[in-house]
């Protein structure tokens, strides 16, 4: 819908594309926004939960899968950053997110979204004019309309659990991190963490959003990437299966204002809404996980604020048999808003607008325990598409926003004069408030605003108004407050006795009134006598006056008013605590029951009481200026300026948290023992992002300096009378050597990995007639604009411990060394210097020992050789040295680790410098489960792995595998196998039998024999050491280890659960 003030604007289709469509992808104020699940969870990847962001972490544990010595913990997490007004709930509800070993993939598309790679343009020379005809050629085929090309990358943010970073596609199609890590990716998204463990993601969802103009053909986004296995170096994986979903939601209310200047044909301002919807053509969703026979099973509702979208209701655990052995209950409910929206013709989404889904309580089906949630709803948020936002997105509950605020433009003011200020009362609606734990105990959250120091030029603008009446025949007097030498006026005149505005000269006849605006002298600057809204310019004056007199003996029934409006711009120097929205976390309180017992109070001001916040994010601007080519034929070129509502770019993080801390208090109170109270104090370096602000490029920049926020400088400790015990210093080194991996690095500018450009067309002219008039060529001009992409290696060089008494003070400075080679990022020599006594250990991994084998599968992170060493004064002696060897090809893999990259011995160096074999690994079975080891008196053990080759079963230590018979060995694998299939909890009666008829076979009486039983996916359900005396381990309803008993039935040891805040 588009309202024309003033005079109609007219914009011609050109052959280089100002559609609204291609335009909607490129302002940062129309940003193509994730889904909400991978919204929700990239949250943890962009804006860590630390003292720095001012944010925490609530995790509830729902199973942990474990494979090997892999472990995948599967739960719910809440980010305490609080709640946006344009934010849509996940599958697990507002500010929750499923997280599965904190493993994800997500892109943040800029400009059109890439599909693989970005244009390649020079980084040290770009010229696209005429004369230059390969960049004048080049920018024409970027700008023409529905172009695939594009200059701004996409940015990917992942996190593997054990490691998290972003990248991007250079020009050539080469992924570059940022900031570099130990991770390898693949083109194909197979991500190599540095322990060999292999990741493999597909495209997990297909969106197209409309609104705003007609999509092009196939304009749709890939923003959500998918896990489909886990592969580990043992050969074992795990399995994710998913279900496809499609949905839609609206997620955008655009409105702006177009204000033409010095143009030829466009004269008036043109104001535009519209709103945008997300069409999920196709979605991903976790349907289960697969591992060594057993699944972890998900399982959906319908919900009531996503058309046609999905809630997660239920997680189970099933075992091999679809034995139930984990089974939680997500009970759900709705933040529900009492405002009226519009949707503009989309009205059958009004109901879903009015609805946020809500995460109230998670039931253990298996024991009925269960975490209860309580959040902020004293001021309900308002819905999805409200203009009721502070400058940041939070509600402040300003019930006359109509979505942009004033913006001056020359002498004049525009905009709704929306009030952004942020509100704390509202600004936690939808916050999570407290939970409360299984044993009853509570957890509480208090919040308030997010704050910096700001010193500097502010300028307010405010609306004024002054209202008069015929009854006033003195009229009033008032003063216009503002800083500029002239005042726009809109002054209305209504009258009885006058006409409204018709023909031009009708004038008034016979009685009538007439109202003035005077000056301080009492000269009459301006004359009302028509019925309507009057609207000029003045230059300031101390004080204006407006009357009303009669003309002639006007009747008594008559009346008129004089109201004049003006607006006050007024600009001063302030220095204070500023907030422009957000929240923070202020106390974390403790309860046991219902009695306080600790509170956390988290404290962002220095000694002087100034924040110790900084503001990270786009400066708050609503307005650009943007250069439009108003002719084809003759080259007409005019600015405009573009005032919006702030769109989608508030709800993308990948820049990370608008405000976040140098420096934070954290005092921890023991209410009931004050002896326990203390504080720490954390000191952060926060780099700010160098991109230049240039009003008239209102894309989207990627302010990556993530990789600089948040490093830890100094941390001290402070006991319960306020003295410092304790001090940890840090030092690092920014290392540039990585970003040259890229195609579009510049030598000139070695921090950065691109510099890309941003073409705008400004003006476009006929270059060539046909005989009849028609334009067959067209030149045109561009502008350029480049922003920085940055990125560094962040090594950390020092850290100083300084433990403090009250006679003398104890430091202990290490310091690290890493490959100068650059062949990976490990620490290669850590030295610990402490007084007059040094020690130091150094490693050496694959590509230090040239394990090609290891190299090629990425297992880069695994110390091979580990050396320790001491020095006092002068004096350097070797305390040890241990070497773990592995295959070094694939040919030794298959004769020594059954083809896998596993250690087959360990050896160790005395101070005498004697080589001994501490263990061998004699045999691996194809699962990668160890079957025989040696140690270094020569003894041999032998492991037998039962339950389908997932638990050890028996352990025969002196024995060989070559000693024991293979019937033998079948006998209580098979019985181990028909035990699982029993399910938990079973008469293990048989399957013990087969295990003391093992024990007591003749041909294994010389050997020391251990044997175990199992509830799988439960933990060991009895073992039996060579004495014979067997231990049973008893578990509760919610399958966990309760009590340790004999064989008479006597308990051993008893466990008791609190759960952790």
């Amino acid at each position: 819908m588009k309202k024309i003030i003033a005079a109609s604007l007219i914009i011609c289709g050109y052959a280089l594309g100002y559609s609204q469509s291609v335009d909607a992808n490129e302002s940062k104020y129309n940003l193509t926004i994730k889904s909400p699940d991978a919204s929700q969870l990239s949250k943890h990847t962009d804006i860590p939960t630390s003292t720095h962001t001012g944010t925490v972490g609530i995790d509830i544990p729902i199973y942990t899968i474990k494979v090997g010595d892999f472990t995948l913990p599967i739960s719910l997490k809440y980010h305490a950053s609080g709640i946006k007004v344009k934010e849509t709930a996940s599958k697990v509800g507002l500010g929750w997110s499923l997280s599965i070993g904190g493993i994800s993939l997500s892109k943040q598309v800029l400009g059109r979204e890439d599909k693989g790679k970005i244009q390649y343009i020079n980084p040290d020379s770009f010229n696209p004019v005429q004369s230059n005809i390969n960049d004048y050629d080049l920018a024409k085929s970027i700008k023409e309309e529905f172009s695939k090309l594009d200059t701004q990358p996409d940015i990917y943010s992942f996190s593997l659990g054990s490691a998290a970073g972003e990248f991007y596609y250079d020009s050539s199609g080469k992924i570059i991190q940022i900031p570099y890590s130990t991770v390898k990716i693949e083109d194909s998204f197979v991500f190599t963490d540095d322990q060999g463990v292999k990741y493999f993601f597909k495209t997990g969802n297909q969106t197209q959003t409309v609104g705003g103009g007609t999509p092009a053909p196939n304009d749709f986004s890939n923003t959500d990437f998918i896990i489909t296995r886990i592969l580990l170096p043992t050969g074992k994986e795990i399995k994710f299966n998913y279900q496809s979903s499609s949905y839609s939601y609206l997620n955008n209310f655009y409105k702006g204002l177009k204000i033409p200047r010095a143009c030829v044909y466009q004269n008036g301002t043109t104001y535009e809404e519209f709103v945008t919807k997300t069409n999920v053509l196709s979605e991903s969703v976790l349907q289960s996980i697969e591992f060594e026979g057993s699944q972890v099973k998900f399982i959906y509702g319908n919900r009531e604020d996503i058309n046609n979208g999905l809630s997660l209701n239920k997680i189970e655990v099933r075992n091999p048999q679809q034995a139930l052995i984990s089974d939680y209950s997500l009970v759900k409910d709705y933040f529900t808003s009492t405002d009226s929206p519009s949707a503009l013709g989309y009205d059958s989404e009004i109901p879903y607008l009015m609805k946020r889904l809500k995460l109230k309580e998670v039931v253990n089906l298996k024991d009925n325990s269960k975490y209860k949630l309580q959040y902020y709803e004293n001021n309900p948020l308002p819905n999805r598409l409200s203009d009721q936002t502070d400058f940041v997105g939070f509600y402040n509950g300003k019930l006359t926003n109509h979505g942009i605020p004033f913006v001056a433009y020359g002498d004049k003011i525009y905009g709704f004069g929306d009030d952004k200020n942020p509100d704390i009362n509202y600004a936690v609606s939808g916050s999570l408030k407290e939970i409360q734990y299984p044993t009853g105990g509570k957890m509480g959250l208090q919040y308030e605003l997010d704050d910096f120091y700001f010193e500097g030029t502010e300028t307010q603008i405010g609306k004024k108004d002054f209202l008069i009446s015929n009854l006033e025949p003195l009229g009033g007097i008032f003063n216009v407050n503002t800083n500029g030498n002239t005042v726009d006026f809109r002054i209305t005149f209504q009258s009885t006795a006058n006409p409204d505005e018709g023909p031009i000269g009708s004038l008034p006849e016979g009685p009538h009134f007439v109202g003035e605006l005077l000056d301080n002298t009492n000269t009459v600057l301006r004359t009302f006598l028509i019925n309507k809204e009057y609207e000029f310019v003045e230059n300031i004056k101390p004080s204006y006056k407006i009357r009303i007199r009669k003309v002639g003996n006007v009747s008594s029934n008559q009346y008129a008013t004089l109201n004049a409006q003006w607006y006050e711009k007024v600009s001063e120097v302030k220095q204070y605590n500023k907030s422009v929205g957000g929240i923070r976390i202020q106390k974390i309180t403790k309860n046991d029951a219902d009695q306080l017992t600790h509170e956390t109070e988290f404290i962002y001001r220095d000694e002087n009481n100034k924040s110790t916040g900084r503001y990270m994010a786009d400066d708050i601007e609503y307005s650009y200026i943007q250069e439009i080519a108003e002719d084809q034929e003759l080259g007409y070129t005019c600015e405009q300026m573009v005032i919006s509502n702030s769109g989608n770019f508030n709800i993308s993080t990948i820049n990370g948290k608008p405000t976040i801390y140098d420096k934070v208090i954290t005092r921890n109170k023991n209410v009931n023992n004050n002896s326990e109270s203390y504080e720490i104090t954390d000191e952060y370096m926060n780099l700010s992002h160098t991109n230049p602000k240039n009003a008239r490029s209102p894309i989207f920049t990627y302010a990556n300096n993530q990789f600089a926020r948040g490093i830890l400088t100094d941390r001290k400790y402070y006991n319960s009378q306020h003295k410092l015990v304790k001090k940890d210093s840090y030092t690092y080194e920014f290392d540039n050597h990585f970003n040259n991996l890229s195609n579009d690095y510049s030598t000139g500018f070695p921090s950065l990995t691109i510099r890309p450009y941003y073409i705008g067309v400004k003006s476009i002219a006929c270059a060539v007639h046909d005989a009849n008039g028609t334009c067959l060529g067209r030149n045109y001009t561009f502008t350029v604009d480049r922003f920085e992409i940055s990125s560094a290696w962040v090594k950390k060089k020092t850290m100083t411990s300084t433990d403090y008494f009250d006679n003398n003070d104890i430091s202990q400075i290490t310091s690290y060394t890493y490959d100068s080679s650059y062949r990976h990022t490990n620490p290669t020599v850590v030295n610990v210097d402490f007084s007059d006594v040094g020690q130091r250990t150094q490693f050496e991994y694959a590509h230090e020992k040239g394990n090609q084998l290891m190299i090629s599968k990425n297992m880069i992170g695994i110390p091979l050789e580990t050396v320790s060493s001491k020095t006092v004064g002068i004096t350097n002696k070797t305390l040890s040295k241990t070497n773990t060897l592995y295959p070094a090809s694939q040919s030794e893999a298959d004769l020594k680790t059954s083809g896998l990259v596993l250690p087959y011995t360990i050896l160790s160096t005395d101070l005498q410098n004697v080589v001994t074999t501490e263990v061998t690994y004699d045999k691996y079975d194809p699962k990668g489960n160890l079957l025989q080891y040696t140690t270094k008196d020569g003894l041999s053990t032998v492991i037998i792995w039962g339950y389908n080759l997932t638990q050890p079963i028996a352990k025969i230590v002196g024995a060989k595998l070559s000693d024991i018979q293979q019937p033998l060995i079948d006998s209580i694998v098979n019985a181990s196998n028909t035990d699982a299939s029993a399910g938990p909890g079973n008469d293990e009666t048989a399957f013990l039998s087969a295990l003391n008829t093992f024990r007591s076979n003749t041909a294994l009486s010389g050997y020391q024999i251990t044997t175990y039983t199992y509830d799988p996916l439960v933990g060991v359900r009895s073992i039996t050491p060579p004495s014979g005396i067997r231990e049973s381990y008893v578990y509760d309803s919610a399958n966990r280890l309760e009590k340790v008993i004999d064989v008479n039935g006597k308990m051993l040891k008893e466990f008791k659960y609190n759960y952790k805040n």
